[in-house]
């Protein structure tokens, strides 16, 4: 339709708008994102287990892709599969990165550290740090997905509430429960051999002492499939890493 020019006081017809294809030939594609180094490549994921490289002024991802994780990741429920991404902030300097998937055995929602290949930037090594296992056992659905680090450099992780509607185990308000949660945990300065291989913020809410899982940083969330941070660039710093999460919504209420 015509939208209202105030300034003018006159119907406008609006620009034409049209969409055409850059890349072609990808099989469902969950996210998309690039590794913060300056080589302004494009990394795809396909929810089957394989994440895509895409050269910089390419729209043609490499034949071989950067990481082929199919064998591990089970994908056959509708929101099973490798859904998440992310790179370390000074991934130039040590290659380390993030997924987030559902394991072929049993769907358990599973969170593993890869690195980037000694001999190839567009390809990663295969060997898997497993960092977190999340049981999943009732459904299939409400799985989350993403991963990303904050700019105070915490991993932070959204996991769905186990699935069905109505949170039939009411594990997102169980304190104690990793699911329908916003997991934060340190992955820096870890000693080698350390289990779990990571740290806990210590201003997590339930670090420590305080009755509550220590990896917990907000309960009460249903399936936060993705979520970003803001940078606070256009609104003044007092915003700068405030977390903006989609939390897929079953109807007017949420838990």
């Amino acid at each position: 339709g015509a939208f209202f020019n105030s300034t003018f006081g006159q119907s406008e017809s609006p620009a034409a708008i049209s969409l055409q294809p850059y890349i072609s030939g990808l099989t469902f594609t969950v996210f998309v994102t690039n590794a913060g180094d300056g080589t302004n490549r494009m990394f795809i994921i396909q929810k089957a287990g394989t994440i895509l490289v895409v050269p910089s002024g390419s729209s043609t991802p490499n034949a071989t892709p950067f990481l082929n994780i199919t064998t591990r990741v089970r994908s056959s429920g509708n929101e099973q599969g490798l859904l998440g991404l992310a790179f370390h902030p000074q991934y130039s300097a040590n290659g380390r990165f993030f997924v987030y998937y559902t394991r072929t055995a049993d769907g358990a929602i599973q969170i593993a550290e890869y690195r980037v290949s000694s001999g190839d930037p567009n390809v990663a090594d295969t060997a898997e740090t497993v960092l977190m296992t999340i049981p999943h056992p009732s459904f299939t659905n409400h799985n989350g997905g993403t991963v990303a680090f904050g700019l105070d450099g915490y991993l932070y992780a959204g996991t769905g509430d186990g699935g069905s509607g109505n949170d039939p185990n009411n594990n997102a308000q169980n304190i104690n429960s990793l699911l329908g949660k916003m997991l934060r945990i340190d992955i820096n300065n870890v000693p080698v051999g350390q289990v779990p291989p990571y740290n806990i913020p210590p201003d997590n809410p339930y670090a420590g002492t305080i009755p509550g899982a220590d990896e917990i940083f907000a309960i009460g969330l249903r399936n936060p499939y993705r979520f970003s941070f803001d940078n606070g660039r256009q609104r003044g710093s007092q915003v700068r890493n405030r977390l903006w999460v989609a939390d897929v919504g079953q109807g007017s209420i949420e838990e």
